[in-house]
């Protein structure tokens, strides 16, 4: 029996190392996992007539978000899903009730209240709703505490309100054992948008975390694999082993980007990678608060490592004079290039490079090779470690 059973175990590894596409089957989750995960706005509600209103509050407005769903009989339409919320303020706490069963009265609903200084998302309550017309269940957080996304209603800044998707998937790759992670950043219960899908690789017990979105490639033991797609229910993820000798060109770290020649704001052509120099390019936006507070390590790294090395900025905004005041206020002179938010293409870099997380750090070196890709104070750590060594 032992002997048959080692066989059987021979034989699936024979089969797996055979198939070129592997499908990994995922779990799904509460919580966020190792992401930190996105939010959504909320908009005001003027036209519903709700029931049972919390009567000692009396400084509210209600507001809501739409959730896409499946049916459970449809094959690819998407339905709305409306989630009306109550959102009050009162001296000493921020109170948000969520209709969770979708009959326009709060009265049945939890209500929660929240303490007027900021709490990270780990220590909010969350709220499960389950799919009218199905057995889905969907998880989400109300979040009433200012992130860097502004309204611009002041109303809507007083209520402040945004929802995030609490709930993740998760599995194993099969001939490593190492958890592997994926996120959908849209408020919807299935994949819309292959590009709204991330994904992480845990290793070294979950103390090394690689991120990856669909399209990417990896490298375990030796082997390079990409992740090609994602099923519309999210619970099947789909990766093909390719020859490592032909992928050279990509957006992620240790690739090659294809060259792309785009135009500053004061109208000058600049070449993505530069010609036998080091690049960085920095995502940023004037609404952006944690770009804001690492300006001045982008600047130190600047003035230390100039002599080999161009800086451009790529301001996703939807302002390009107040982009300008922006850079002459705070004395920022690297060149800089203006994408407009509410008008996003696909020629631009923000597309080009698939960035969605702002800021994000990408530095190419002068053989024109990613050699470092980030969104954080320790990717520029990272980044200016590099830039030392260069001679």
């Amino acid at each position: 029996m032992k002997f048959l059973t080692i066989l059987n175990f021979l034989l699936l590894l024979f089969c797996f190392s055979l198939s070129q596409t592997i499908d990994l089957p995922l779990q799904m989750q509460p919580g966020i996992g190792p992401f930190s995960g996105s939010v959504t706005p909320t908009n005001i509600d003027t036209a519903k007539k709700f029931k049972n209103l919390p009567q000692k509050i009396q400084d509210y407005i209600i507001k809501y978000v739409d959730i896409n769903y499946k049916k459970k009989d449809s094959v690819n339409n998407l339905e709305k899903l409306r989630v009306f919320f109550f959102i009050g303020l009162k001296s000493d706490s921020i109170v948000v009730i969520a209709d969770s069963n979708f009959n326009l009265d709060f009265s049945d609903d939890v209500l929660m209240t929240y303490p007027i200084e900021k709490k990270s998302l780990q220590d909010l309550p969350y709220t499960t709703i389950i799919i009218p017309g199905s057995d889905k269940k969907f998880t989400f957080q109300a979040y009433p505490y200012h992130t860097s996304f502004k309204y611009y209603s002041q109303i809507e800044n007083k209520f402040y309100l945004m929802i995030k998707s609490f709930e993740y998937s998760n599995g194993f790759l099969p001939w490593s054992n190492i958890p592997i992670a994926v996120i959908n950043n849209r408020l919807s219960s299935v994949v819309e948008n292959q590009r709204d899908i991330s994904i992480a690789l845990l290793q070294d017990n979950n103390s090394k975390i690689s991120f990856y979105e669909l399209g990417d490639n990896f490298t375990i033991d030796k082997e390079r694999y990409i992740f090609n797609s994602i099923s519309l229910e999210g619970d099947t993820l789909t990766m093909t082993k390719v020859d490592s000798a032909k992928i050279q060109s990509g957006i992620s770290e240790g690739l090659t980007p294809d060259p792309i020649i785009i135009e500053s704001i004061d109208k000058e052509k600049i070449s993505i990678p530069s010609a036998n120099r080091y690049i960085l390019l920095d995502f940023w936006g004037t609404w952006c608060n944690p770009c804001h507070k690492l300006v001045p390590d982008v600047k130190k790294i600047y003035v230390q490592h100039s002599e080999h090395l161009n800086i451009l900025g790529i301001a996703y905004d939807d302002n390009k004079e107040k982009v300008i005041k922006y850079l002459e206020k705070n004395k920022i002179f690297w060149p800089q290039i203006f994408e407009n938010m509410k008008n996003s293409n696909s020629s631009s870099a923000v597309e080009f490079f698939r960035v969605d997380t702002f800021p994000t750090f990408i530095l190419i070196n002068d053989k024109g090779k990613i050699v470092v890709r980030g969104n954080s104070k320790e990717s520029l750590n990272r980044i200016d470690s590099v830039l030392v060594n260069v001679k």
